[in-house]
């Protein structure tokens, strides 16, 4: 008797813990989306400028719009990237705003030296939804940009 009182709370418990989970993945168009928007910002940054990736960040970014810019121009004083590509892990969404682990990879010259380098890395966006497409909130872990 108490050994099928426990199989049915274990039970119970692997049922809510994969309805929960289940509950919290976006549907594959979703996925699509933010993927088309992390393209789109990768041909922007690779423009180099402060216009061609702005409206890929929303004004409330967490550390300050105006840093964020002025980090953004400092970074393109030092290197020109040539090429980057992202991977989502996984997308998960909570009251209203995704959580977004990429993997990244890009390549760019660095412009003191000339030397064409590459950089690599994990990271963990939080984006929000704007009509058709996202704007990043927060990075964290391993910084593309």
């Amino acid at each position: 008797m108490i050994m099928k009182l426990w199989a049915t709370l274990l039970i119970l418990l692997l049922a809510t813990g994969c309805a929960n989970t289940v509950a919290n993945r976006v549907d594959d168009s979703r996925r699509d989306t933010v993927h088309q928007t992390l393209d789109a910002f990768g041909q922007g940054y690779r423009q180099t400028n402060w216009a061609s990736v702005q409206q890929f960040f929303s004004p409330g970014y967490y550390g300050g719009y105006e840093e964020l810019r002025n980090k953004l121009e400092n970074k393109w004083r030092n290197e020109r990237v040539l090429d980057i590509q992202f991977r989502l892990n996984r997308i998960l969404e909570s009251d209203g705003l995704f959580n977004v682990q990429v993997r990244w990879e890009k390549s760019y010259q660095d412009n003191t030296t000339g030397s064409i380098l590459k950089a690599s890395g994990l990271s963990e966006l939080i984006l929000e939804s704007k009509g058709n497409s996202f704007r990043i909130l927060k990075v964290d872990g391993d910084q593309f940009f």
